[in-house]
């Protein structure tokens, strides 16, 4: 349950989330230069990421996740779950409102997804496969996160997180995220957690200001028993 003062910052966050997609031209009409630029650098910035956890982990998720359900948290408008068409079944929970040619593409994709926050997601609903990318730093209350993994997760799945360290807060991103808080909070949730701290640089997309390298938190949990 979150506190009055969690939600408010929450949802302020939210806000300022939405006004970076549509300030760099989500909205655009079908064709728009400016929007293809938008959906092509985040694109290109989420496949990094993640391709720095598969490849860690040497995991194929073509090959491996190919009968699994999966589920990308915070999937935002370009997930790459949904692009490359991970999984035999696939969804993606996200409370913020894209346009409407999102959708129409992720259902192309068959790409389902629940427009609401992952805490809130209906606990009936079991995943093998569940993907974090560049999301904790918007969730309001982390254990919440961590206790909702425990009831969403499957009998003998996995979940992988991409995560920026130690990035300064701002607007919409309301969580500094660091290494040993990420490992206590999951470990404390029931989860064994194996986990890698790394340095990476994508030049002009994923980096820190004067183009040096973030850290980047890479890890796989599954539950104990």
């Amino acid at each position: 349950m979150l506190t009055p003062q969690q939600r408010l910052e929450w949802e302020h966050a939210q806000e300022a989330e939405k006004e970076y997609w549509y300030g760099c031209g989500i909205d655009d009409p079908d064709g728009s230069t400016r929007r293809q630029l938008l959906v092509d650098s985040e694109s290109q910035k989420a496949d990094f990421i993640f391709n720095q956890m598969v490849d860690h982990f040497g995991v194929d998720p073509a090959k491996d996740w190919s009968k699994l359900k999966v589920l990308d948290v915070g999937c935002g408008p370009t997930s790459l779950v949904a692009r490359s068409k991970f999984g035999k079944t696939r969804a993606g929970v996200d409370p913020l409102a894209y346009p409407k040619w999102v959708y129409e593409d992720y259902k192309k994709h068959g790409f389902k997804v629940f427009l609401q926050p992952f805490e809130e997601l209906d606990t009936t609903k079991k995943f093998d496969i569940i993907i974090f990318y560049n999301a904790l730093q918007h969730f309001a209350n982390l254990g919440e996160v961590a206790r909702k993994c425990r009831e969403v997760l499957a009998k003998g799945g996995k979940i992988y997180l991409s995560e920026y360290l130690e990035v300064p807060t701002n607007h919409a991103h309301i969580h500094y995220l660091e290494s040993a808080k990420l490992d206590g909070l999951f470990e404390g949730a029931g989860f064994e957690v194996e986990s890698v701290n790394k340095q990476v640089r994508l030049p002009g997309l994923v980096e820190l200001p004067g183009g040096q390298p973030i850290g980047l938190y890479i890890a796989s949990l599954r539950m104990l028993s």
